[in-house]
């Protein structure tokens, strides 16, 4: 049985290059139907932020200031 979720709001899916349980083209698709963005951080796993933050946070800060909500409408 297919899950569905229906998001109205900037998503970014981030996923390491070496992980297995987040396969990318299940990452891609997942971003297909809103305005989702799929990042790869090099170098890391599962635990992204932990295993590589020096681009991890970067990535993020960026898609952050790009794509701020406020009260649930965007900006």
């Amino acid at each position: 049985m297919a899950v569905t979720f229906q998001y109205f709001c900037p998503t970014l899916i981030i996923r390491g290059t070496e992980t297995d349980l987040l396969p990318r083209e299940v990452a891609t698709e997942w971003s297909k139907p809103y305005r989702r963005s799929v990042s790869e951080v090099s170098k890391a796993g599962h635990m992204v932020f932990e295993d590589n933050p020096e681009e991890f946070i970067p990535l993020l800060k960026n898609w952050l200031s790009v794509n701020r909500v406020l009260g649930g409408i965007d900006q």
